[in-house]
């Protein structure tokens, strides 16, 4: 059975989201606004927090799922659709998250590297990865096979 998982951790989400947080809410109560905007204000970073705080890349048989923050977004790849996997770096200017980057789709939680699948029909697909080769290594064995 092939098999491969791997979560990172947002790390800077958390940070900005204490910050902004931190920020929204003190101004609230120092201009004496409506006391239930403090709430409306921490469930809509919570909420951003649960959908987004990590990402899973999981490799079983053949597929690829990927899965940010608590499951609600997710991604299933079938191997048997990719025709090529190299490893890549992002620009900095492409970010964090679901991006649109030009010629493709990515997700990405943290850092510059990742893995891009070419699929069959030419379009690409970006998975970031703090441990691109590892990822690339894994799906290339699987590529080899199919």
């Amino acid at each position: 059975m092939n098999y491969y998982s791997h979560r990172q951790l947002a790390v800077w989400l958390f940070l900005i989201l204490f910050l902004l947080e931190g920020l929204s809410i003190t101004s609230i109560l120092l201009s004496k606004a409506p006391v239930y905007l403090v709430f409306i204000i921490f469930m809509f970073f919570f909420i951003i927090m649960i959908l987004f705080y990590q990402l899973n890349v999981e490799i079983i048989e053949n597929k690829i799922n990927l899965k940010f923050g608590v499951g609600l977004i997710k991604k299933t790849i079938n191997i048997s659709d990719i025709r090529e996997c190299n490893i890549v770096k992002n620009k900095w200017i492409y970010g964090w998250g679901i991006r649109y980057y030009g010629d493709g789709w990515m997700w990405n939680i943290s850092g510059l590297d990742a893995v891009e699948l070419i699929f069959h029909n030419n379009k690409r697909f970006r998975i970031g990865s703090d441990e691109a080769h590892v990822l690339s290594d894994k799906i290339n064995s699987l590529l080899n096979k199919v």
